[in-house]
Parts: structure tokens; C-alpha cells; sequence
């Protein structure tokens, strides 16, 4: 085996589970391709496009690394993750179909939306995000259907662009603070 080959993926995901219930076709569903890691085939380590029967789109192959719990036999598998370009994330943020998004604000206060590959978190890389999120928001698109955190952001960026009434209200809490402090000395 080539280990520049195994070695020259832009990234490797390992994993444990037990070979006798492991459902690859299960497992893989979400992507758009898979298939078993053949170690005399070359694998580009460079953003590729591609229509594997969702149109043209950017991918990236990744390296899927299974150990059996019984035996720490490997299977190695290698499927496509979609890079989005910064434009194509630009169109599809404000139909986001992560959890995160889709959960009520009862939910959201106990979780993190940097686990659920949503596409309003800026901290997210573009080759990062979860390929049934992204498709799950470009039929979210089509349907014409905003995120639930994209209706509040909006409500929040209105609120920001108001900076005066932001730097009043700054005012009076100071103000309201140094009253208390002089007072308590």
C-alpha cells in the first residue's frame, strides 16, 4: 500500500462498531457516494467536481476507518463529502436545516449549534458540514421555507443597526452602576 496514498486524505474519520450488525448501506445513506477503500487506486487530495446524481458539485474523498470491538479487524471505506463554496453557503444559511434549527427555543438553550453542522455558524468550516444538512436545506430552499434562527437573527440585526438606542441604554447602565458604587462606599 501507497502510504502517501493513506496518508494524503484531507480527512480520515475513525470509528468502532461490531462487523456483525454494521450496515455499510445504512451507514453510508447520507452521502452521496461510497464505496470500499481499494489501496491500489489513487484518490485525489484536491476539491473535485462531480455529478454523482445530484448535479455537478465540489467534493472532497474522505477516508472511513471501521475497528471491529471484537476482533480490531479494520474496514476501510471511502466516500465523497460536498465542499460548499462561500457563495453556495451564503444562498443555502438562511434556509438551514440542522437540528439546531429546526428544534424550538425551549430546546436550543441546551444545545451547541456548532455540533449540528449548521450553516449559520461562522465558526464552521465549508468542507465540514453534514451532507443530509445540506441537502436537507436546498429542499428547504426550493420549498421557500427560512429557518427558525434565521427569522430571529433578523430580528436581532434590526436591533443592532439602532445605535443609538444601543449606546442609550449603555449610557444608563453605566450611569445606574457608578450610582450604586458611590452609594455602597
Amino acid at each position: 500500500m501507497d502510504t502517501n496514498t493513506f496518508q494524503g486524505f484531507p480527512s480520515i474519520v475513525y470509528t468502532s462498531c461490531d462487523f456483525a450488525t454494521f450496515d455499510e448501506n445504512n451507514y453510508f445513506a447520507n452521502f452521496h457516494y461510497y464505496e470500499v477503500f481499494d489501496e491500489t487506486k489513487e484518490y485525489s487530495k484536491k476539491t473535485f467536481k462531480h455529478d454523482y446524481g445530484y448535479g455537478n458539485r465540489n467534493y472532497q474523498f474522505c477516508l472511513y476507518e471501521f475497528r471491529n470491538i471484537l476482533d480490531n479487524a479494520i474496514k476501510k471505506y471511502v466516500v465523497v463529502n460536498e465542499i460548499l463554496t462561500g457563495e453556495e453557503r451564503w444562498k443555502l444559511k438562511d434556509y438551514c436545516g440542522c437540528k439546531y434549527c429546526l428544534s424550538d427555543d425551549n430546546k436550543k438553550m441546551f444545545m451547541d449549534q456548532g455540533n449540528y453542522s449548521c450553516l449559520l455558524d461562522t465558526d464552521i468550516e465549508l468542507d465540514s458540514f453534514d451532507q443530509k444538512v445540506i441537502d436537507d436545506t436546498r429542499e428547504r430552499m426550493k420549498l421557500g421555507l427560512l429557518s427558525v434562527v434565521k427569522k430571529e437573527v433578523k430580528k436581532e440585526v434590526n436591533l443592532e443597526n439602532d445605535h443609538w438606542s444601543i449606546l442609550s441604554l449603555m449610557g444608563i447602565c453605566i450611569v445606574v452602576s457608578a450610582y450604586f458604587l458611590i452609594k455602597t462606599i
